[in-house]
């Protein structure tokens, strides 16, 4: 920690690894799995922040079986941490090219969704956030078949729903839509085909943040980068002007820019009043351009918004809409 906070990232990893190789030959005591995991979610974060995504994924697995291993032969007694474990396994298993093994997981997580809210009917919200975030997934491969089956479900799932609920859960809600919508958006993160770096991207640093991962996850440099990048992001749309020359430029900004708020959201009325707001008038901006995948994106986008706020109705609504449009 003492190292991150100095931004000797190369130390701070390499102090990982030897708190990983001493927790994984000694007794941590009762809480052993509990600790362990901790210890090897910070190193496989920290190898995949180095771009080392194959040492991620190999160190990721260890951890997705200890939550395995941690209840009765076909339970898991922790569904939310072996969800996210596994949510994790596959954005590594993507960054290191393993599509394939990466959809499959995906499919796993789909799965243990359906099953928990089966189980505990309050969990359906999360359900659906993670299915809406699945179709991204799929619309961003091109499997448009996949997205609309989904789409299809979460809509079902939205209409058993209050049409306007609470926020109780606000943090586990907003934390799964910020890191579904922090995967989905970070290929209009990455240079490309030659084209320069994005804007809010400086792809010089040795470390960078991980799409799909919150913020308090990251090293301190890479934080430090990031609300570096939202800033400069939030320059280039005030100099496009009312009169943007390049629309679907500036509605890319507008969704990269609304991500970032979203991983940097402080709480409901931060979301209520910046993240909402923002994710319609993404909306508004993709209707205009008349691209039904870019317009299908924003909608999928302001519906998980939604749900985050409560307000399943208007999910609902939007992710038909997407259906449609995919």
């Amino acid at each position: 920690m003492q190292y991150s906070l100095t931004h000797a990232d190369d130390l701070a990893l390499a102090a990982r690894h030897e708190a990983a190789a001493f927790a994984r030959r000694v007794n941590l005591g009762r809480d052993a799995a509990r600790k362990e995991t901790k210890i090897l979610m910070d190193l496989a974060h920290g190898l995949a922040e180095a771009g080392r995504f194959g040492e991620a994924v190999t160190v990721q697995l260890e951890i997705v079986d200890l939550y395995r291993a941690s209840g009765s032969p076909g339970n898991y007694p922790l569904p939310d941490n072996v969800a996210w474990s596994l949510l994790d396994l596959a954005i590594y298993l993507d960054l290191a090219g393993r599509t394939e093994a990466s959809l499959e997981i995906e499919q796993e997580i789909l799965t243990l969704q359906r099953r928990t809210a089966e189980a505990e009917p309050r969990r359906v919200t999360g359900m659906v956030i993670w299915m809406a975030g699945a179709a991204l997934r799929f619309l961003d491969i091109g499997d448009g078949l996949s997205a609309r089956g989904l789409l299809r479900e979460a809509v079902a799932a939205c209409d058993q729903l209050p049409a306007e609920g609470g926020i109780a859960n606000f943090g586990f809600h907003q934390g799964v839509q910020a890191v579904l919508f922090a995967r989905s958006g970070s290929r209009d993160e990455r240079p490309e085909g030659g084209r320069p770096a994005p804007v809010g991207v400086d792809p010089g640093r040795s470390r960078q943040p991980v799409a799909g991962r919150s913020l308090h996850h990251w090293a301190f440099s890479v934080r430090e980068d990031y609300r570096a990048g939202l800033d400069a992001i939030n320059q280039a749309i005030v100099d496009a002007g009312p009169v943007p020359r390049d629309p679907a430029g500036f509605g890319t900004l507008l969704r990269r820019r609304a991500i970032r708020r979203s991983v940097l959201c402080l709480g409901p009325q931060d979301f209520t009043e910046e993240i909402i707001p923002a994710l319609a008038k993404g909306v508004d901006v993709e209707r205009r351009l008349l691209d039904a995948e870019r317009l299908s994106r924003a909608l999928i986008d302001q519906a998980l918004g939604h749900l985050v706020a409560g307000a399943s109705a208007r999910a609902a609504g939007a992710l038909r809409e997407a259906g449609q449009a995919v």
